[in-house]
């Protein structure tokens, strides 16, 4: 115990270049990957334009802390006693850390009125991307030309020179007051029901837990300098990971939605028909594959008797059935209204016809479910063709559509298979 003791006493009461670099280049790692993760969820969802704003944020910190680290880099040719000294009371790193503060909070601020905005949904904000790029690219360029100004203004001023850090630590209070400020102000409008946002809220707290350190120990402080670098790494640590595993389950949203159909959970119409090029594209073509296309018969009269409402429990009710009677590898999909599809990899024109059948007399018992409570009978036409691998998308659709339509015309409830030398005569 004793040892350890001893041990975290010399890590908290040394530094070293070495140490202080690493702890800058983590920073800027935590920041650059903070802000891939918060533009990938702004375009998982592009009408929520303070997301644009908050990775604007986490690209500035980046870019101020990049340039801390060229300043501690250029002092890591002074013996390590010397930059110990030079450090502690150089108030050159200091100026850009400022100018990160700034910068940072600003876009921050300017974030959470547009996201108070859209939450009071009366909000007249920028709504260009092109536009809100420019004026944060303007703005932190206008940031880091009056950081270099005070850098070579300030010149590492010497103990002699008492006005200068004491102009500084003001600097640091009032940041950490606005750090306060928009900590209360997450808090209020988010009540910490958005991830990315209890992030910022956390990140708030951060800035302002340096600040009392600083305030504590005072800025000559080693200790305080070394326990704010571990707070610091820490924390952006664990903050920069629930940023990215909640931008991946933005993510994981989008594709759900953009292959599934919301309704009735069957793949989408999009999906259904890259599948099928797919299948054109890759499969062998002695093995094929059939497609099913299939309609509820006089959807729209139970739609408009019973509403739209039982009509949707009907379209589920019809979509269970169909999920029912299909294996594991088969692609069910919903493409619009009460008009579904199936794709049977290589299953013959009598296997096929064997699945509509099945889901034909499957449908026509949902008539006496007592779920529905429907009075007519609920039937199902099928259409069904077979591909051999060379025809297009648009004609193995228009085949099985032209079965589909057979089907009805004879009476629906039923299937048919598309029959070539049928359609040759008729067309």
């Amino acid at each position: 115990m004793k040892d350890l003791i001893i041990i975290a006493d010399s890590v908290f009461s040394n530094t070293t270049p070495q140490l202080h670099l690493l702890s800058l280049l983590i920073l800027i790692a935590t920041d650059v990957a903070a802000f891939s993760a918060i533009l990938v969820k702004y375009y998982c969802d592009k009408h929520k334009k303070h997301y644009l704003l908050l990775s604007m944020a986490f690209l500035a910190g980046a870019l101020f802390y990049t340039e801390s680290t060229s300043i501690v880099y250029d002092a890591t040719t002074w013996r390590t006693i010397d930059f110990v000294r030079s450090m502690s009371k150089a108030a050159n790193p200091g100026i850009f850390n400022l100018a990160r503060q700034v910068c940072t909070m600003s876009f921050i601020f300017t974030a959470l009125l547009m996201y108070a905005a859209d939450i009071k949904e009366h909000g007249k904000c920028l709504k260009n991307d092109s536009i809100i790029l420019s004026l944060s690219a303007a703005y932190i360029i206008c940031v880091y030309i009056a950081a270099c100004y005070l850098y070579k203004d300030a010149a590492i001023p010497s103990p002699g020179h008492p006005v200068a850090l004491k102009n500084m630590d003001y600097a640091r209070y009032a940041c950490g007051a606005l750090a306060l400020v928009l900590f209360v102000l997450v808090v209020y409008y988010n009540n910490f029901n958005n991830t990315l946002w209890n992030g910022i809220a956390a990140l708030m707290l951060t800035e302002m837990l340096c600040v009392v350190i600083l305030y504590i120990y005072g800025q000559e402080s080693i200790v305080a300098w070394n326990l704010i670098r571990g707070i610091k790494v820490s924390c952006r640590l664990l903050i920069t990971t629930f940023i990215i595993a909640d931008t991946l389950t933005s993510l994981k949203k989008v594709c759900h939605m953009r292959m599934y159909d919301a309704l009735t959970k069957a793949y989408n119409r999009t999906y259904f028909l890259e599948e099928i090029e797919t299948l054109l594209a890759h499969k062998n073509k002695k093995n094929g594959f059939s497609v099913l296309l299939l309609d509820l018969d006089k959807f729209k009269e139970i739609n408009d008797t019973f509403g739209h409402q039982k009509g949707d429990q009907v379209l589920q009710e019809f979509a269970q059935v169909i999920r029912n009677n299909l294996g594991s590898k088969d692609i069910f999909a919903r493409l619009g209204g009460d008009e579904f599809a199936i794709i049977l990899p290589a299953a013959s024109e009598k296997e096929a016809q064997y699945v509509a059948d099945n889901i034909c007399k499957n449908v026509a018992r949902l008539s006496h479910s007592s779920s529905l409570g429907l009075p007519g009978e609920i039937t199902a036409s099928i259409g069904i063709y077979r591909s051999n691998g060379t025809e297009s998308v648009k004609d193995i659709i228009g085949f099985a559509d032209v079965a589909l339509y057979e089907a009805k015309r004879e009476g629906k409830n039923r299937s048919i298979v598309f029959d070539g030398d049928y359609y040759s005569m008729t067309t």
